[in-house]
C-alpha cells in the first residue's frame, strides 16, 4: 500500500457500478458506517456498450464481492461527479485493484489530470 493516502478504511462491496466506479459500505469506525459511491483513483475503464466494459465490471465484482478490503483516499478527493476518488485493496491481493485492472488490460492508467498514457508507445492522450 501506498503512503500516499490521508485515509483507510475498512470496507465491503454494495455495488460494482462499471469497471472503475463501486458503491462501498465503508466502516468508519465507532460503529459507524456510511455507503459511498466511489471512483478508481488512477485508472480508467471503459463505458457501457463500449469494448471490455462487461470484462471490466465482472473483475472488480470477483475481486472485491463477499471480501473485506481496505479503502484508501485523499482529503476531500473527489472527481467532477462527486465520487471519492480511491484505491482499494482486497484482502490477499498484492496488487490495488486500480493496479490488477490497468495490467489485466481493463483499464488505461491515468493522472490527475486526465492524461492516459497508451500502452503501444507510451505517448499521453488528453480525455475527456
Amino acid at each position: 500500500m501506498s503512503a500516499q493516502h490521508d485515509w483507510l478504511y475498512d470496507a465491503t462491496l454494495v455495488r460494482v457500478v462499471d469497471g472503475d466506479t463501486v458503491d462501498l459500505e465503508v466502516d468508519l469506525g465507532f460503529r459507524i458506517s456510511a455507503r459511498i459511491r466511489c471512483r478508481l483513483k488512477g485508472v480508467d475503464c471503459p463505458e457501457r456498450g463500449q469494448p471490455k466494459w462487461d470484462l471490466a465490471r465482472d473483475r472488480v465484482h470477483a475481486l472485491l464481492a463477499g471480501r473485506r478490503f481496505l479503502v484508501g483516499t485523499e482529503l476531500d478527493a473527489k472527481d467532477k461527479y462527486g465520487r471519492v476518488l480511491a484505491t482499494i485493496w482486497p484482502m490477499g491481493e498484492e496488487r490495488s485493484v486500480n493496479r490488477i485492472l490497468v495490467d489485466e488490460d481493463l483499464g488505461q492508467a491515468i493522472d490527475a489530470v486526465g492524461l492516459v498514457t497508451t500502452a503501444a508507445n507510451g505517448s499521453w492522450l488528453r480525455i475527456a
